[in-house]
């Protein structure tokens, strides 16, 4: 069942007229990043998954967490204030969400907005978040779901992968699975899936570090290759490329084949002050944040080896759990193992340019790097 935290009406309506979210910063400016919000949260567990909408409507930006058997979304107001807007909560008292992901489908009549959500009971469940309803249910993994993402915007197809080392593909209109292929020997428990630009390229990532690159064709999943790099950091697509830890640092790199062996590629790596322990990149993939011992740091991808910027979080009660951007790098979300939402947004500073590209070749001819925002329509919440 949802709880309703406040009074809601169309929250996620989409417009006719959708605008641009407007100019993104070059390289040639550097940000200075400040807390301007913060909300802090009661869970009695562990927090499982936070993940952030991938469509700004208005001025509103929404977040999901998941804890046990309940998924909180949060919206991020017009005047950066952060509100707890709807609980769901399993009928199941055993269930425990660890993954999911949002569907928005803005170029068909049907606004409804969906989150997907797994868990260790097996079975994925189908958020209707514009009418608090649970749409249906997917049955079919045996043993728990570890990820799930959406495949591509404006589409209802979904992956998932659990424990049983099986990769699925759901169409959520027609309540069916249209694929499943299954892990080899070599391959342990799936934590991570990534979707490529374009949506027919898949990453897949183990607990024990191995990496699967699959490609969509004629309705069914080809393994192009499998990787090993010996941590479980997730893996994600940047272009043609994938960004992840490899040798204690985040490097772009792709799979390669040498001396008929298939290696590690790096292209590119980004020096942070320590160890990454998360990292996450902004919507178009042109600004990547690490957290590192003490702080994070910005890199602009195509540009930098070395942070443009830093921002000491010492000051936060817990450690952070998580940290996303809000579509673009203008905001940065950090969660705190303790149940704390930061809301940070950053000011542009003139700097000078770099003068020589890291990577001149680098491949962003498979970015789409044009954004959008969407109306919102209803009440707003005093």
């Amino acid at each position: 069942y949802f709880n309703s935290c406040h009074r809601m009406d169309d929250v996620f309506s989409f417009s006719n007229d959708p605008a641009p979210l407007g100019i993104l910063p070059g390289p040639t400016m550097k940000r200075t990043y400040t807390q301007i919000s913060s909300l802090s949260f009661s869970s009695d567990s562990r927090i499982n998954c936070i993940c952030i909408c991938p469509v700004a409507f208005g001025s509103y930006k929404y977040l999901a967490i998941l804890s046990s058997n309940t998924c909180s979304i949060f919206r991020v107001n017009k005047d950066d204030s952060i509100s707890l807007l709807q609980a769901f909560n399993d009928d199941d008292k055993t269930e425990n969400f660890v993954c999911c992901d949002w569907v928005v489908n803005d170029n068909t009549n049907d606004s409804d907005v969906f989150l997907i959500v797994g868990g260790t009971s097996g079975y994925i469940k189908v958020l209707n978040l514009t009418q608090r309803t649970v749409s249906q249910i997917l049955s079919g993994h045996c043993g728990a779901v570890r990820c799930i993402k959406s495949v591509q915007r404006n589409s209802y197809l979904i992956l998932s992968g659990g424990i049983d080392g099986t990769l699925r593909m759901w169409d959520i209109r027609r309540r069916t699975n249209l694929q499943i292929t299954r892990f080899g020997n070599n391959f342990d428990d799936l934590t991570w899936i990534d979707v490529g630009v374009r949506g027919d390229r898949f990453v897949c990532s183990d607990i024990l570090g191995a990496v699967i690159v699959y490609s969509f064709q004629d309705e069914d999943f080809v393994e192009e290759s499998i990787i090993y790099k010996s941590n479980c950091a997730p893996v994600l697509w940047v272009g043609r490329l994938l960004l992840s830890v490899v040798d204690d640092l985040c490097s772009l790199f792709t799979p390669f084949l040498q001396n008929n062996s298939l290696v590690i590629k790096v292209y590119k790596q980004f020096h942070s002050n320590s160890f990454p322990q998360l990292f996450c990149l902004n919507h178009d993939a042109s600004v990547l944040a690490i957290l590192s011992e003490g702080f994070i740091e910005f890199f602009h991808v195509d540009t930098d080896s070395q942070p443009f910027s830093s921002l000491s979080i010492s000051f936060l009660s817990s450690p952070p759990l998580s940290i996303s951007f809000c579509l673009t790098d203008e905001y940065l979300l950090v969660v705190t193992k303790k149940g704390t939402i930061s809301l940070f947004v950053a000011e542009p500073e003139p700097s000078i340019a770099s003068g020589t590209m890291a990577l001149p070749l680098f491949p962003f001819d498979d970015l789409d790097k044009t954004s959008q925002s969407y109306d919102f329509y209803g009440s707003d919440i005093s």
